[in-house]
């Protein structure tokens, strides 16, 4: 599944900005992800992936039909992405939690990050799941709660230079540690059909 292909950091790109790279599990690199989002939003550099067929606009209507308003006003992928994550936390903040909305928005991540790279990370929508989404999932507590369903601790693994996973980029070493522990003891709680 793409969500476990996040990976190590291409360089070399036009701006030479760290991006997440297929083929790992889980892994990030720890560089100027900040800066890559600020041009990203700030949309002084529209690519071709942002502004063109916007095929990633297509498919969050289609998959997210409740959101078409958020959908349509987005900006960039980037913008998109930091509304689906306010709509993912709102949805376990329902009572019941809103759990057809956060499976399709997990479904919408996958989709995502399947898609052809690009060639920074202003207009690659593997990275920008990463941080936009992925990364701020256990910061939420009740998505936190909610994760053995949806991770398994080796997704929390580091990559082969110590790279950081995407899932614990805004943790503690102490934090993840206590993550994984979590994600291994709820083992039995995963479910691999939910993607």
């Amino acid at each position: 599944m793409a969500r476990h292909s996040a990976g190590l950091p291409r360089q070399g790109s036009e701006q030479d900005v760290p991006i997440i790279e297929r083929g790992k599990v889980g892994v990030v690199a720890i560089g100027s992800m900040a800066e890559a989002i600020a041009r990203a939003i700030d949309g002084r550099r529209r690519s071709p992936t942002m502004c063109g067929m916007e095929q990633w606009r297509e498919k969050a209507s289609e998959m997210l039909p409740e959101l078409t308003s958020r959908i349509e006003a987005a900006d960039s992928t980037y913008d998109l992405w930091i509304d689906l994550r306010l709509a993912f936390e709102d949805a376990y903040e329902q009572s019941p939690p809103g759990y057809s909305l956060i499976r399709r928005i997990y479904q919408y991540s996958d989709w995502c990050c399947d898609q052809p790279r690009g060639e920074t990370a202003d207009d690659d929508l593997l990275t920008c799941v990463a941080v936009c989404f992925f990364e701020h999932i256990p910061l939420h507590q009740k998505a936190r709660t909610d994760m053995p369903r949806w991770w398994r601790s080796e997704d929390l693994a580091t990559g082969p230079s110590g790279e950081r996973s995407v899932l614990g980029w805004n943790l503690s070493a102490e934090q993840i540690e206590e993550l994984k522990t979590f994600l291994d003891r709820e083992r039995d709680r995963y479910d691999p059909t939910l993607w």
